[in-house]
């Protein structure tokens, strides 16, 4: 059901890209995420993002990103196991409400849908080869906040926090980032 959604959403957003009247963009985010699960430590593995979107009017605009993992970040499960936590794969689609504040500067609401494939991989300490790898990959509803501050004519810096993902019972995976974009 989940795929069917996305797949919806993604053909609902490409006449909308295809008739856009006020501009296209292009951009490179850096995300330091953190994977928090019940019962473990925080992790907060790193990853690039491209995106790319349109907007439709001043304060309406769409996007899709794909993003891979830029760095894993390794903790200690219990005293005797180490996991590695990494970002193998994102993708998603967003809607997002601009206010702006000025002809420089402007804030929005992002939503949309993303879909997370993350990998696990214990070791038992001093155990050299005894390795597992687990991988998983869901489909998720995808909240935040961000602002955009343009450069020049074209050229923006993007500040922006995300949740990712969120299951109540069980983990949430949130981003932070910052990046670069150009608009054309």
């Amino acid at each position: 059901m989940k795929r069917l959604v996305a797949g919806l959403l993604v053909g609902l957003c490409l006449p909308a890209l295809a008739s856009a009247n006020d501009y296209t963009y292009l951009g490179l985010n850096y995300l330091k995420t953190s994977y928090d699960e019940k019962g473990f430590d925080t992790s907060e593995p790193s990853a690039w993002s491209l995106r790319l979107g349109t907007a439709v009017n001043e304060n309406f605009a769409i996007e899709a990103r794909l993003g891979t993992g830029a760095s894993s970040d390794t903790l200690r499960a219990d005293p005797t196991m180490n996991v590695e936590m990494d970002i193998k794969q994102l993708f998603g689609v967003y809607a997002r409400a601009i206010v702006p504040l000025g002809e420089r500067f402007s804030v929005y609401g992002i939503g949309g849908i993303t879909r997370a494939k993350l990998e696990a991989t214990g070791s038992l300490v001093g155990v050299p080869g005894s390795r597992a790898r687990v991988s998983e990959s869901e489909t998720d509803i995808s909240l935040g906040l961000g602002a955009d501050l343009m450069l020049s004519t074209n050229a923006f810096v993007n500040l922006e926090y995300i949740l990712l993902q969120s299951d109540e019972d069980a983990y949430d995976l949130d981003a932070l980032s910052l990046g670069l974009g150009l608009r054309f």
